[in-house]
């Protein structure tokens, strides 16, 4: 018998529109860094989600990490 089980959930948004990451810096929840990908990323952190959604110049973002469908909609 093969068990299976949901150990991490990966989920896409796009919001339609460009992003400044300088100004979400703000934000302490807000890891961005001019150097790192050349400032086209930041990262969203939260102690209330396991996870962490890259969120992109372009606007897109990608969460990584949830443990459910509901949890990765939530972050």
């Amino acid at each position: 018998m093969i068990r299976t089980s949901i150990v991490n959930v990966v989920a896409t948004a796009a919001l339609g529109q460009k992003l400044d990451l300088e100004e979400l810096e703000k934000y302490p929840q807000i890891l961005h860094s001019a150097q790192t990908y050349g400032g086209r990323v930041a990262y969203f952190r939260s102690r209330c989600f396991k996870g962490e959604v890259s969120i992109f110049s372009s606007g897109k973002m990608i969460s990584v990490g949830a443990k459910s469908e509901a949890e990765a909609f939530r972050a």
